[in-house]
């Protein structure tokens, strides 16, 4: 990407195993339907096998969010559907606008289009103080209660300050689209993925 400081990697799959705890959003259809109709529990979406099909890294502070959609536009319209290709594209703006925001100056944001056998999933990781994380967990426990009713309230906190509020971003990964989200924390590093039902 020519405008920011980013790299690609080659893709590798990510290691099993990880220590961290994880939370997941799930949309409001996915609630109501009952256990028996859903695909996959939570558990069996954690270990599955993953491909690593996009990995980029970025600097906190750094502005690749219309190169890095251009490029997964591109990326995407040769391997997945188009709605599919809408989703995730959205997403990524999202998870990758909060955490190139909140990422603590020195460390690495880690952004990764993964793919969990025929589903694809966006996933963003950086580092950030113990006072976001703990304010992250407490956005996601709203959007988990009501993806709806927290985007609304998020949408008319930003239109009346006239600044995008962050959790606006990720109730609108939930309730615009669908997906869900998983938070997994170690320490001091963040991970956010965003996933199909």
């Amino acid at each position: 990407m020519a405008d920011s400081p980013t790299r690609a990697s080659r893709p590798t799959a990510r290691p099993s195993g990880q220590s961290g705890q994880h939370s997941r959003v799930q949309a409001p259809a996915e609630r109501s339907r009952p256990p028996a109709e859903r695909s996959r529990p939570p558990a069996e979406w954690r270990t599955a096998r993953e491909d690593v099909l996009v990995r980029l890294m970025f600097t906190p502070g750094s502005s690749p969010l219309e190169a890095t959609h251009t490029f997964l536009e591109a990326f995407l319209a040769e391997r997945v559907p188009p709605a599919a290709a809408q989703r995730v594209c959205l997403a990524a703006y999202e998870l990758l606008s909060n955490a190139t925001s909140y990422a603590t100056l020195g460390s690495d944001v880690v952004f990764e289009i993964v793919q969990r056998q025929t589903r694809v999933c966006v996933r963003a990781s950086n580092n950030t103080i113990a006072a976001r994380v703990a304010m992250l967990q407490q956005q996601l426990d709203k959007i988990r209660a009501d993806p709806e009713e927290t985007f609304v309230a998020e949408l008319r906190r930003s239109m009346t300050s006239g600044v995008a509020r962050p959790m606006l971003g990720l109730a609108r990964i939930a309730h615009e689209v669908g997906l869900e989200l998983e938070l997994e924390t170690s320490g001091a590093r963040v991970t956010v993925t965003a996933l199909p039902r």
